[in-house]
């Protein structure tokens, strides 16, 4: 079995899956219902200075190198292989006053 290992500035990510939807009577495919993905880091590179492993960041969706998975005979698209530099956010919960979960 390969395993992955992002180089330099790169960062292993797993995508969040996408919901398919439908709008009025259209349906709208999983792949082309966001401009956006959110997803959890797996693994970084060893110049990688912004990020760790287990933050939740939000990128482009079709930013990055596409890792497909063989999965129930079908491939997946569940991880990516991005320049830290593509990252534009990360994504993290903050607490009101009222200590409810907000986000």
């Amino acid at each position: 079995m390969y395993q992955v290992k992002p180089l330099g500035t790169r960062v292993l990510v797993e995508l969040e899956p996408v919901d398919e939807r439908k709008i009025a009577s259209l349906y709208l495919p999983a792949k082309h219902s966001d401009r956006t993905r959110v997803g959890t880091v797996l693994d970084i590179g060893d110049k990688v200075t912004k990020f760790k492993v287990g933050d939740r960041i939000l990128l482009h969706y079709m930013v990055g190198v596409f890792v497909y998975l063989y999965e129930n005979k079908w491939l997946q698209d569940t991880h990516r292989i991005v320049e830290e530099e593509e990252i534009p956010a990360r994504l993290y919960w903050v607490e009101d006053e009222n200590k409810e979960t907000v986000g």
